[in-house]
């Protein structure tokens, strides 16, 4: 395609609400490729070299409303979720339950407010997360990373 790729018109036509699944069918065998297309709504994932029977299959799973990814690319998929679940693993409950909260959009004074703690109590919790979650001093990070991982924390026990 000459001017975007595949995945910045899916990436477009999702963000003007167009009710269809994507799949997309590429050559590269990149995690960064297939996260970014996982996180923008993507729902097939398949490589130039899948045979007919997976390309029908991943049509099959996707129109059914699944999910649908390349053998070949799962143990990405794997690997981040052992790696995500090493992350709660050392966050306490309280952290949890931030993280939620901020997962939810809540302000810095809506958070202690509801938690019963003052705002300086919030931001040394804050503080600890980003380091437990080795986030940089990117501006959001913290926000960026619950909202991505809302998944991980509503299912988290803690």
């Amino acid at each position: 395609m000459p001017y975007l790729t595949g995945l910045e018109v899916a990436k477009t036509l999702l963000e003007e609400g167009i009710e269809t699944d994507f799949v997309l069918l590429t050559l590269f065998k990149e995690e960064s490729l297939l996260r970014n297309a996982l996180n923008i709504g993507i729902k097939g994932y398949l490589l130039k070299e899948s045979s007919e029977k997976e390309i029908i299959d991943c049509i099959r799973s996707v129109a059914s409303g699944r999910s649908y990814v390349n053998s070949e690319m799962t143990h990405f998929l794997i690997e981040n979720n052992k790696e995500k679940n090493q992350i709660m693993d050392v966050l306490s409950h309280q952290e949890v339950n931030i993280l939620k909260l901020i997962a939810k959009q809540k302000t810095s004074t809506e958070i202690a407010s509801m938690l019963f703690i003052s705002p300086k109590i919030f931001s040394n919790h804050r503080n600890n997360i980003s380091k437990k979650l080795k986030l940089t001093g990117k501006q959001n990070a913290l926000l960026k990373w619950a909202i991505e991982n809302r998944d991980l924390l509503q299912s988290n026990g803690k």
